[in-house]
């Protein structure tokens, strides 16, 4: 995984904004909404297409 990738979390989807080595991630949703969660909870990573 890698940012810019594509996740859902909580029946949600959002985007992979930072990943850190200790296993958890910053995810954003819309504009204002961040979150950080740890990569486990993270469900259907789907990898986008750059270019």
């Amino acid at each position: 995984m890698q940012k810019g990738t594509t996740v859902t979390y909580n029946d949600e989807e959002y985007v992979v904004l930072w990943i850190y080595n200790n296993g958890y991630c910053e995810i954003q949703k819309d504009l204002f909404t961040v979150e950080l969660v740890k990569l486990s909870e993270i469900d259907n990573i789907q990898e986008t297409l750059n270019g």
